[in-house]
This record gives C-alpha cells, structure tokens and sequence, in this order.
C-alpha cells in the first residue's frame, strides 16, 4: 500500500500523463500532475506537504530531466527522482548520485516495471517523522 504518499509526474505528453496518473492512483498513490518544467517546479515549490517521489520525462520543452532533477532536489533535499528516456541513460546528461535518490527507468516500459523502480526507491527512503 502507497499509503498515500505523493508522487510528482512531469510529461508534456497527455496520455502518458493520464497513463501514469490512472496507474499510481489505483496503487494508492496521490499524485500531483505537471505538463512541463516550470508547472513542475511551481507545483513541488508550492505544495505544502512532502513529495516523496518525481517522475520525469527527459527530454522536455527548456530543460532537459537531469537539470530538473537537481532544481528539484533544491526544492525538497530528500526527494526521489525517477527520469524515464526512449534514449539510452548511459548518454544523457543525468547528475550522477544515489541511485536510490536518482534513477532511470528506459523507455518503453511496462506499469510493472515502473511501479517496482518506484516502489523500489520508495522503500530505500527513510520515513520522514510524522508531524
């Protein structure tokens, strides 16, 4: 169970999006959507809870996912980031990191396999204190 955990999905493509959105909340996941980088970031700077994961397209309209990544990590220090690509991640420009902090997920994928990466980098990340 997600218990409810928020995960931020950023994709300038409609139906992946919906795709994405449809999966994560039937496994009880709330989820935040953004179409692009700037409604990305205004959407992490403004949410008033804790994002425990963003999932990300790299390549996007003004900035490329490994960019977005550490402007996100500016924002929220323990967030997770999942980047997806049709390209290799061996030649993206990714910040290099934790892979428990920062991952890549090759596309196309299957919703099995994006929910195990993402429970996956869930599981390794220390529960923040409840308040």
């Amino acid at each position: 169970m997600a218990d409810r955990e928020t995960i931020l999905v950023i994709d300038d493509e409609p139906l992946v999006r919906d795709l994405v959105r449809d999966v994560l909340e039937g496994r009880g996941y709330f989820v935040i959507e953004a179409r692009g980088v700037q409604e990305g970031l205004a959407a992490a700077d403004a949410y008033a809870g804790r994002i425990a994961l963003a999932l990300t397209d790299f390549m996007l309209p003004g900035m490329n996912g490994g960019a977005l990544a550490e402007k996100l990590l500016q924002i929220q220090s323990d967030l997770r980031v999942l980047v997806t690509s049709g390209f290799n991640g061996d030649s993206l420009d990714l910040p290099s990191g934790d892979p428990e902090r920062l991952d890549f997920l090759q596309k196309p994928f299957t919703i099995n396999a994006l929910v195990t990466k993402i429970e996956g980098m869930l599981a390794a990340q220390p529960q923040a204190a409840a308040t």
